[in-house]
């Protein structure tokens, strides 16, 4: 049985008390509105699965409403009720995103059938965006597995730069015997400075996480952290996510960071997952390499 939460929108109280009987059998939490400026401030206090709507209402129209939810939700499905003089208005709404309509008068059937096609189509199309946002870290896996450890490295941290729009991003190794890291690739740093390819367990962002061995999140510099100045490198991170990536009794630690400086112009943005998301994948891919480490 469904749980959708379904705003119920007509200026005809036995329309509206009709539809909320049929789709609270159906399983539905309704809340109902008798005009669109009503419904609009309903719809911005809280969010709904389903927009159940007539077409011709007094003041805002319903083409107007579905425009303005739209804009506040566009991932709202939407169902418009039309009498037979507004078949063209509602054949105008698909074209701002509706995804099914019911003429009036109309059944219990018939209006649920209408509510159960566009719910599944909204369903389809929400799980659509969600597969071509996963494309990027699908390609990911499918050129790690024909690559060398080296190349393997290189392409983790440029493909995290990129996907998650951080500035600089880095991957580094941990030397158990040494208490040392090792940077083993970089991307998007202008300068690389030998000094700084090892440091020592403890020593700035990636060594402090080495050691603890936990994820550390820096948002806003020294200024909003006084207690991490000194792994700041004097003010030179504006924020910085480092991970520590645990396998194998081997640990690796990857960061990415933006400086407080103006940095290049990065690619267009596009709709990418989540460094979370992006770091578990190449993590589990990483882990699977029969290279050595060190």
């Amino acid at each position: 049985m469904p749980h959708e939460k379904t705003l119920v929108v007509d200026d005809e109280p036995a329309i509206v008390e009709l539809c909320t009987r049929f789709l609270t059998k159906e399983g539905h939490t309704v809340k109902t509105a008798a005009n669109g400026l009503d419904a609009l401030r309903i719809f911005r206090q809280e969010p709904f699965d389903l927009l159940l709507t007539d077409i011709r209402m007094q003041g805002m129209s319903g083409l107007e409403l579905i425009d303005a939810a739209k804009k506040l939700d566009p991932g709202i499905a939407i169902v418009v009720i039309t009498g037979h003089g507004t078949v063209n208005m509602a054949i105008e709404s698909l074209k701002l995103g509706t995804l099914g309509f019911v003429i009036k008068p109309f059944t219990m059937d018939e209006l649920l059938a209408a509510v159960r096609h566009a719910m599944e189509r909204n369903r389809l199309i929400k799980e659509n965006i969600r597969l071509r946002s996963l494309m990027p870290l699908f390609e990911i896996n499918r050129r790690l597995i024909t690559t060398d450890t080296d190349h393997l490295f290189s392409l983790i941290v440029e493909s995290a730069r990129l996907e998650t729009q951080a500035d600089r991003s880095s991957l580094m190794l941990l030397d158990e015997i040494r208490q040392e890291l090792r940077v083993k690739a970089h991307s998007g740093f202008p300068i690389v400075i030998p000094s700084k390819m090892t440091k020592k367990v403890g020593e700035g962002i990636a060594g402090v996480v080495a050691r603890t061995r936990k994820p550390l999140i820096i948002q806003g510099g020294v200024e909003q952290n006084p207690t991490l100045a000194d792994v700041l490198e004097d003010g030179k991170v504006l924020s910085s996510v480092s991970v520590p990536l645990i396998g194998k009794g081997r640990i690796k630690i990857s960061s990415l960071t933006r400086p407080p400086w103006p940095v290049r112009p990065r690619p267009p943005s596009r709709t990418r997952p989540s460094t979370r998301s992006f770091i578990r994948a190449t993590s589990r891919r990483s882990d699977r390499s029969s290279q050595p480490w060190n």
